[in-house]
């Protein structure tokens, strides 16, 4: 049997990803600073406004039409004209929803190859979704040896009560 460290008995050694998915939660978001340079940061939404180091993949799966809890639809995914304006540019993978054509090179979430590979549709937040793909990524041949994840409490009453038991 092939060690967890090699493709097969005579292949080279696969090299272990770290990865750290970035969220909003004051109380450990700027931990994400302080890891190894060459873990791949994860973000979500809008995060980008406190992050001072490179990302990797970014995901905005919300539409281009929704609106935060109690804030206006803008247009930009629920968020200022800049986060739309900051997605543009952004150099790493972008993960969003559903096809845009102002993010030409970005890549639509598989989320019926998720639901397929997992066994049922339950994914109810960003996190999870980012989760999911994690676990997809390492189980095809990208391998993650540590998955960390900071600004996630997911403590707010919706969050709580609804995402929270599936992340």
């Amino acid at each position: 049997q092939a060690s967890p460290l090699t493709a097969s008995n005579d292949a080279k050694p696969v090299s272990l990803r770290q990865v750290a998915l970035l969220g909003y939660a004051e109380e450990s978001r700027a931990l994400a600073e302080e890891v190894s340079p060459d873990t791949e940061i994860w973000g979500i939404n809008a995060a980008h406004y406190f992050l001072r180091r490179k990302a990797h993949y970014w995901f905005q799966l919300h539409p281009r039409g929704w609106a935060t809890s109690g804030g206006p639809a803008t247009g930009y995914f629920g968020r200022p004209k800049e986060h739309f304006d900051w997605l543009q540019k952004f150099e790493g993978t972008l993960w969003l929803g559903e096809p845009d054509p102002d993010f030409p090179n970005a890549l639509v979430y598989p989320f019926a190859e998720m639901t397929r590979r997992f066994g049922r549709d339950y994914l109810t937040s960003t996190f999870a979704y980012q989760l999911a793909l994690a676990l997809y990524e390492h189980l095809n041949g990208q391998p993650i040896g540590r998955l960390s994840l900071f600004g996630i409490n997911l403590t707010a009453s919706e969050e709580y009560a609804h995402q929270r038991p599936c992340a």
